[in-house]
């Protein structure tokens, strides 16, 4: 008993290809969802990059207990070290992905969004650049816990424009962060306690944009599968529009929280077993 996770990626109804990449890795309890941006090919290299370089550190820092970044996450004493790990992980990606684009003229000012959770039993570690965002679902409750790096929501925190205005805004795709795009990125760390029967919810915008938080809720209250919410949660966007690549990963926390097992334990079989799904979308 422990973590269930299901992930799904889809291009959407308009778009010609699909520049989101998401990551689950179950040794590790490590999920990730990014949406690339940038001309030609570069929006999809962005995001499978970043993704798998952050995952790939991450598996080298539960071991070593460092990320050779010069500049690391702010320290926060009441947190987990691995939470601070995640947190330097994405920045070691940032940089690879900057050094990228700035190695090949047809990728330049390439970047991704990324937002990354990580299973610490009764904890969860939450890590995010940009507006990839991740939900808590609990007693038919949805919680955001991640807070959109865009101009919009800087201009509705000033309580310059409301939600609704937000989402008419000419600007509403504009990014304040974003991993890749400098040789450095402040990245917004959180932990979160978990009990039995929460649900995770990781997500583009390609969702959040076409479907309303009262509709996403509605489908986690239905199912208790999250291979069929996530399915049914792309299905939905797409009904709505599909203006956007659409990708999702749900996890569902089963059992007692004695019958969990810590990260420690996880390492274990980290380097023995293969573990992890990753996927991208395709033209």
């Amino acid at each position: 008993m422990g973590l269930t996770i299901a992930g799904k990626t889809d291009k959407g109804k308009k778009r010609s290809k699909n520049e989101d990449t998401f990551l689950i890795d179950r040794e590790m309890g490590l999920m990730i969802v990014a949406d690339g941006m940038g001309g030609h090919n570069s929006g999809e290299v962005a995001s499978q990059l970043a993704t798998r370089l952050c995952s790939e550190q991450m598996k080298r820092a539960v071991i070593s207990g460092h990320v050779p970044v010069f500049k690391h996450v702010p320290s926060t004493p009441e947190y987990d070290q691995k939470t601070q790990l995640l947190g330097d992980s994405i920045k070691f990606s940032n940089l690879a992905v900057y050094e990228a684009g700035h190695q090949d003229d047809q990728h330049q000012n390439m970047g991704t969004t990324l937002v990354a959770a990580l299973w610490l039993g009764e904890k969860l570690a939450i890590a995010n650049v940009g507006d990839s965002r991740l939900y808590l679902v609990r007693d038919q409750e949805l919680i955001l816990c991640t807070t959109d790096h865009s101009f919009v929501q800087e201009q509705i925190d000033k309580g310059l424009i409301t939600a609704e205005d937000a989402a008419q805004s000419d600007f509403k795709n504009m990014l304040t962060r974003s991993v890749g795009v400098s040789d450095d990125v402040q990245v917004d760390l959180l932990e979160v306690d978990l009990i039995p029967n929460d649900f995770i919810l990781l997500c583009s915008d390609g969702l959040t944009k076409m479907v309303s938080d009262k509709d996403i809720l509605k489908f986690f209250e239905e199912n208790k599968d999250p291979e069929s919410i996530a399915i049914k949660l792309i299905q939905a966007a797409n009904m709505a529009g599909g203006l956007d690549n659409i990708t999702v990963v749900v996890a569902h926390l089963e059992g007692h929280p004695s019958t969990w097992k810590t990260l420690s334990n996880k390492v274990k079989g980290i380097f023995s077993s293969p573990g992890s799904q990753s996927k991208q979308g395709t033209n």
